[in-house]
């Protein structure tokens, strides 16, 4: 499923660098097109904890194969309270 609610302006539009994309899915230990994907920045409306607990209700063995990435900017005191979040959604590290 794609959902785009901005157009694209295709003057911006680059080629993928696939080689790119392999350091940094390999820097993170994930496989292409298996994982899940979140953009959400550190903020209440964004429902981060749901977003965890929603992850943790999948089958371990699918949460295992299709971790839950988070893609923002976070403090360290916000990393770690994301990270007690999974914890208490009873999410592995290797899930998210």
């Amino acid at each position: 499923m794609t959902v785009t609610y901005v157009p694209i302006d295709s003057g911006n539009v680059r080629p993928r660098d696939t080689k790119a994309e392999s350091e940094v899915l390999d820097r993170h230990r994930l496989k292409p097109k298996s994982y899940v994907v979140t953009v959400a920045g550190y903020h209440p409306r964004k429902n981060l904890g749901g977003m965890l607990r929603s992850h943790a209700l999948l089958p371990a063995k699918l949460r295992r194969t299709h971790p839950l990435v988070l893609i923002c900017s976070l403090t360290a005191t916000e990393r770690a309270e994301v990270e007690e979040l999974a914890e208490e959604a009873g999410l592995s590290p290797d899930e998210y």
